[in-house]
């Protein structure tokens, strides 16, 4: 994925699919295709910082608010920069296990 730089209303283009990946195989993810969103778990991926999902988890376990983590779509345009889709991407995995399931919208131009 790279940022556009072209004044489109996305923030990630798709380059390549990769040989082998599950995009490339289902056909269903295409160089050109703009990534519109992605899930992630609630106070996290430029909605706040690892450090601040601590924050979260102490003190609704000190005020007995325990939440269960959920995940939610965050809008390419709340992500800005590749490093905050990934840390997004990461939070599913922190929060709710190594076999969590990721959510992509891409749109495509027809």
């Amino acid at each position: 994925l790279t940022d556009p730089g072209d004044g489109s209303n996305s923030a990630f283009i798709v380059q390549e699919v990769l040989e082998g990946g599950s995009g490339r195989k289902s056909g269903q993810i295409l160089a050109g295709d703009a990534l519109r969103a992605v899930t992630a778990v609630s106070g996290s991926a430029g909605l706040g910082s690892m450090d601040s999902e601590r924050s979260q988890e102490f003190l609704a376990t000190v005020i007995g608010m325990v939440e269960t983590p959920r995940q939610e779509m965050v809008r390419d345009v709340e992500l800005g920069t590749l490093d905050n889709l990934i840390e997004a991407m990461q939070t599913n995995r922190r929060a709710l296990g190594d076999e969590v399931e990721l959510t992509f919208i891409f749109e495509r131009d027809t």
